[in-house]
C-alpha cells in the first residue's frame, strides 16, 4: 500500500530553484496571477490603514498591531493548493476579513457582491465578457448605485445581494466537490 494520501498528488508545485522561489506555488499562469492580486491588494489595503498618523503612532505603542503584518502569511497558507472557483472564493473572504479589521466591512461586502457578479458573468460568457462589458457597465451602473454603500451604511440591497453571492458561491463549491468525487470515482 502507498503512503500516499487520495487526492494529495496535485496539490500543488512549488518552486524547486532559488531561496526565495521555493516557497511560492505555482497554480498555473492565471491562478498565480489572480492569487498575486489579491495579495498585493491585501498590502495595500493594510498600508491605507496604518499610514493614517493615529495608526502609525498606535503600531509602535501597541504590540499586538505588528500582528496585521503576519496577514499576508495568513493568507497565502490560507490558500494553498486552491484553484479556480476555490481560490476566488477564499480571496473574496479574505478581502472581506481585512477590509473588516481596517474598519470598511461596508466596503468589503460591496466588494465581494461586485466580484461575485464579475466571476458569475465571466464563468457564463467567458471571453464574450470582455466585448460586452461596456453595455454591461451601462445596464450595471444602476444596480453598482444602488448596492453601494453610503457613510458607511450597510442598507438592504446591499444585504440580500451579499446573502444571494455566498448562495452563489456555496452552489459553484458544491457543484465542484461533486465533480471531483465523480471524477475520482470513475478512476
Amino acid at each position: 500500500m502507498s503512503n500516499k494520501r487520495i487526492g494529495c498528488e496535485n496539490f500543488g508545485k512549488f518552486y524547486t530553484e532559488g531561496k526565495v522561489r521555493n516557497r511560492r506555488e505555482w497554480r498555473g499562469v492565471t491562478d498565480t496571477l489572480y492569487d498575486y492580486s489579491r495579495w498585493l491588494h491585501n498590502w495595500i489595503t493594510m498600508a491605507k490603514m496604518v499610514s493614517k498618523p493615529r495608526n502609525i503612532k498606535a503600531m509602535f505603542r501597541y504590540r499586538w498591531m505588528a500582528n496585521y503584518l503576519a496577514v499576508p502569511h495568513m493568507v497565502d497558507k490560507f490558500t494553498m493548493g486552491l484553484r479556480d472557483e476555490a481560490l476566488v472564493v477564499a480571496a473574496k473572504v479574505v478581502a472581506l476579513a481585512v477590509l473588516s479589521i481596517a474598519g470598511s466591512s461596508a466596503t468589503g461586502l460591496f466588494l465581494y457582491v461586485m466580484a461575485s457578479i464579475i466571476y458569475g458573468l465571466y464563468k457564463r460568457m467567458g471571453s464574450l465578457l470582455v466585448m460586452l462589458l461596456v453595455p454591461i457597465m451601462i445596464f450595471g451602473a444602476p444596480l453598482i448605485f444602488m448596492l453601494a454603500p453610503r457613510n458607511g451604511f450597510v442598507g438592504a440591497p446591499l444585504t440580500v445581494a451579499f446573502l444571494v453571492s455566498v448562495l452563489f458561491d456555496v452552489q459553484n463549491l458544491r457543484d465542484r466537490i461533486r465533480t471531483y468525487q465523480a471524477a475520482k470515482v470513475g478512476l
